[in-house]
C-alpha cells in the first residue's frame, strides 16, 4: 500500500510504501480511521467561546426577568 506524505500545510513530500496485511484484504479500515479522526481532534485548537451578558452589544432588552 502506498501512503502520500505531506507537511502541515498540505505539500506533498514523497510516497510511503508501507504493508499492513489486516488492511489489504478489507478489514481494519475502521480502526485506521479511527485512529486518525482521534488524532486530529487532538491537534485542533479548541478554542470555541459563548458570549456572556457583559460581551453582549447592543440591546435594550432587559438580561434577566425582574424578581417578585
Amino acid at each position: 500500500m502506498k501512503l502520500t506524505v505531506k507537511d502541515t500545510k498540505g505539500n506533498d513530500h514523497g510516497e510511503l510504501e508501507v504493508g499492513f496485511p489486516v488492511i489489504e484484504n478489507g478489514k481494519g479500515t475502521q480502526a485506521v480511521h479511527d485512529v486518525v479522526v482521534a488524532y486530529q481532534a487532538a491537534q485542533r485548537m479548541g478554542t470555541a467561546c459563548t458570549k456572556n451578558v457583559g460581551e453582549v452589544a447592543g440591546t435594550n432588552k432587559k438580561p434577566w426577568r425582574q424578581k417578585g
